[in-house]
């Protein structure tokens, strides 16, 4: 998901850039290995940049679930 934002700064009381912009990628695979059991694995980043600055990577994030049901 991309975004690019701009603005007048005339219009604002605090101090904004005129541009901004921003990238957001995410990645979600799942396995279901029988009925009961699921294996997920993600990825998620996010990127910020204004005009000054192009895009950087501002966080990122991994993690891998198994989920299990108990039959009593």
């Amino acid at each position: 998901q991309y975004r690019s934002v701009e603005r007048d700064p005339d219009q604002y009381v605090i101090p904004v850039g005129r541009k901004s912009n921003g990238l957001l990628t995410q990645l979600l695979v799942s396995y279901r290995l029988d009925a009961q059991t699921v294996f997920l694995a993600g990825y998620s980043d996010n990127y910020s940049g204004t005009e000054q600055i192009d895009l950087t990577q501002t966080n990122r994030a991994v993690f891998v679930k198994l989920a299990y049901a108990w039959l009593f």
